[in-house]
């Protein structure tokens, strides 16, 4: 189908207009299973008194099941997962997730300050409801001064889960957003 000079003038002006998609320097969906049916690269924290299992939530699609607590879950990412902030961008953490009681959920990612070159944690946290609504959480990560620091590499990212009810964990990403997508 061939389109008119104008509409594709008009086309290119309007994408050209929108606001920077997000950067993703994480993103998993809990598809690919390792060593104990657990998602690969995440691991239950030493001391947790809960535990993380995959479970299918429907046909081929799986979540992460978080029961019991308090527990932490952990990924380690040395080098691997590559971010650059710049004065305009923020870490966001993605979450599509549900709990049997309300609860909070605490994201915790370590980067490496660009000024220092030393790990600083980054935290938020979201209250999840036990309905599935289908859509995906946003929560902005700060330090604990609440500024907003230059980073470069995520190290790891810890989810923290304080109460003693279930989570299903079926999304998580890591990007960077300049507030305004």
């Amino acid at each position: 189908m061939k389109r008119s000079l104008p509409v594709l003038a008009a086309f290119a002006l309007l994408v050209a207009g929108c606001p920077r998609r997000a950067d993703y320097a994480l993103v998993d969906g809990f598809e690919d299973l390792c060593e104990g049916g657990v998602p690969c690269l995440w691991s239950v924290q030493p001391g947790s008194t809960g535990r993380a299992t995959t479970i299918e939530t429907l046909p081929g699609d799986h979540a992460l099941l978080l029961e019991g607590g308090p527990m932490a879950i952990l990924r380690e990412a040395p080098g691997v997962e590559r971010a650059v902030s710049t004065d305009s961008t923020q870490l966001v953490a993605d979450l599509s997730l549900r709990c049997n009681v309300s609860e909070e959920l605490i994201v915790e990612a370590t980067v490496e300050s660009v000024l220092s070159g030393e790990p600083l944690t980054l935290t938020g946290s979201v209250f999840a409801s036990g309905v599935w609504y289908g859509t995906v959480d946003g929560v902005t990560l700060y330090s604990d001064t609440g500024s907003s620091t230059f980073f470069t590499d995520v190290l790891s990212v810890r989810i923290v889960k304080s109460g003693g009810g279930n989570c299903e964990l079926a999304y998580f990403a890591l990007r960077l957003s300049n507030g305004f997508d």
